[in-house]
């Protein structure tokens, strides 16, 4: 079935400068909680008739009318003779280009809203005329992020210290992938950084049913992986004054009879004991089993029953059902939650979801 993409090109203020509808080898990545990438590809005498710079060109993604993504072009490359490819990333690659001017430290009570909030607000922006601004914040475009936004219930994660030279991007990113830690994207109609506590997510597990070889059969290749690597069921959290605190402290856990031990070591400066023992159980919780990663390929969208397009049925952190059955694997009702979509558009706008990634419910 084809589908309406369009790419258009635009500036910082999402001013549209023109369709690109002439763009190639279109592909788009999104993964929950990262930038994303988009990457096309111009015949290089058709490139002359449109400016694109990396760094000051924006892109727009439209699906049917609908904005699924937008980024920034980032990277270009040719040669005589062939064509250009333009490599694109979403905004939030630009939280990664940042650090702290100072030493920030937070209480007991500080939450993770507040920090990354904090983190956000106080990055230095240009103004107009070039000058920098250190305490306004978000007033210019570096980076293009309009503000930030906050839903659920926010996490304790204090006391905890920054200090000078801090990247802000992987401190945000520490706060989203510590367990329960919050989910983020850029909300595309108001170009705001939002924040979802961990439980808040779409369950479309009764509507949104994939299988391969079982179920509605609607799967057309599946890859799975279980890597050993990821388990943690011995967790050291370094707290006040240097004191260590473990989960589990005075028992044995299913895990660590069946699997032996799989010690890891969190640091959370000044952490009193029962936030440092809280944190090592949390950890404990999500990790201590060898949770299955799936990457599928569902038959292209035609509008069936069982047929579901990608970024209007199911999203990236919805929770849907998967089935499959081949050999040693054995998938019945799964609840999993999607956390990353490929897909690729052909020049005749037929659009393939080439890798669908999903993962147990409540990890990633």
């Amino acid at each position: 079935m084809n589908v309406d993409w369009k790419v258009l090109l635009t500036d910082w203020d999402y001013n549209v400068v023109e369709e690109i509808n002439y763009a190639k080898n279109k592909q788009l990545t999104t993964q929950y909680n990262k930038a994303g990438q988009f990457s096309f590809a111009l015949n290089i005498k058709e490139s002359v008739n449109v400016d694109i710079f990396p760094g000051i060109s924006c892109i727009r993604l439209y699906r049917n009318g609908v904005n699924v993504w937008n980024g920034v072009v980032w990277t270009a490359q040719g040669s005589t003779g062939t064509d250009i490819q333009y490599g694109c990333v979403g905004f939030m690659e630009y939280l990664y280009h940042h650090q702290l001017r100072g030493r920030w430290e937070y209480g007991a009570d500080a939450t993770d809203f507040q920090i990354a909030t904090d983190l956000i607000t106080w990055m230095p922006t240009v103004d107009e005329g070039g000058g920098l601004l250190w305490e306004e914040g978000l007033a210019g475009h570096s980076p293009p992020i309009s503000g930030i936004v906050t839903h659920g219930t926010p996490q304790t994660r204090g006391p905890i210290t920054y200090e000078i030279g801090q990247n802000i991007g992987e401190a945000i990113q520490a706060l989203s992938d510590i367990e329960a830690g919050f989910n983020m994207s850029i909300n595309y109609s108001d170009g705001a950084l939002h924040l979802f506590s961990w439980d808040l997510f779409d369950d479309k597990t009764n509507d949104v049913i994939f299988g391969y070889n079982r179920g509605p059969e609607n799967v057309q290749n599946c890859t799975w992986s279980i890597d050993m690597g990821r388990v943690k069921n011995l967790v050291n959290v370094v707290g006040a004054s240097g004191g260590r605190y473990y989960a589990p402290p005075d028992f044995l856990s299913q895990s660590l009879l069946t699997y032996g031990v799989f010690e890891d070591t969190i640091t959370a400066s000044e952490a009193s004991p029962n936030i440092a023992l809280a944190l090592a159980g949390e950890e404990v919780l999500a990790n201590e089993n060898p949770y299955p990663i799936f990457t599928i390929t569902p038959f292209p969208y035609d509008g069936g029953v069982h047929s579901y397009a990608p970024f209007v049925d199911y999203n990236l952190g919805d929770k849907v059902a998967f089935y499959a059955a081949e050999g040693p694997l054995n998938v019945v009702n799964q609840a999993v939650r999607i956390f990353g979509i490929g897909v690729s558009i052909s020049d005749e706008g037929l659009e393939q979801v080439q890798a669908l990634q999903l993962t147990a419910s409540g990890q990633q």
